[in-house]
């Protein structure tokens, strides 16, 4: 569950339907490179802020040593879509570390227990099908898997950490998403 360009194009696609009537605000930084994205329409918004110098707060801390990803595919943002109906709400940040994976995932176990019961996954991430996003995650382990993922929380509010070998070291993913299916757009 690495950080990838799909995460901005689910948001996209996601948007399409809020867009009529829609006013757009791009910044961009001082090399020309986008940086933050609103579209503002009648029906709700969507905004991206990224900033390449400052990871997104997911809530988690960054590991001493660790480096923003330099890997095209990733991204670093903090993306909100917003509805009468509707709300999710995603910080995402990747970062590359000398660090071996086993060191990343026990610093990252720790981290994530101060907001309760962390689950370790080797596989896919689930969340028990309740109507109001409660419930503690598990997981459906996979033995060809490389990756772990460390998660806390519920399905409408988690944080994770996706951790996998680079070379000697580690490429790793931390995230905060959070959804409010009677959130109203401002």
């Amino acid at each position: 569950m690495m950080i990838n360009a799909g995460c901005t194009t689910l948001a996209a696609i996601a948007a399409v339907p809020l867009l009529c009537g829609c006013s757009v605000d791009v910044r961009r930084d001082t090399d020309g490179r986008t940086t933050d994205v609103a579209v503002r329409s009648p029906l709700g918004h969507v905004m991206v802020e990224s900033d390449p110098d400052t990871p997104p707060d997911t809530g988690l801390t960054v590991h001493p040593g660790a480096r923003p990803s330099n890997d095209r595919h990733t991204s670093n943002a903090n993306v909100s879509l917003d509805s009468a109906t509707f709300g999710v709400t995603i910080a995402a940040a990747t970062f590359e570390d000398d660090e071996p994976p086993r060191a990343l995932v026990d610093f990252y176990r720790q981290d994530l227990a101060r907001y309760g019961a962390v689950t370790e996954c080797r596989g896919d991430v689930q969340f028990p099908k309740r109507g109001n996003g409660s419930g503690s995650p598990f997981c459906r382990p996979e033995a060809s898997e490389s990756q772990t993922q460390l998660v806390v929380g519920s399905e409408s509010d988690h944080r994770l950490a996706a951790i996998r070998p680079q070379g000697s070291g580690s490429k790793f993913a931390l995230l905060h998403i959070q959804t409010d299916l009677e959130n109203a757009a401002d």
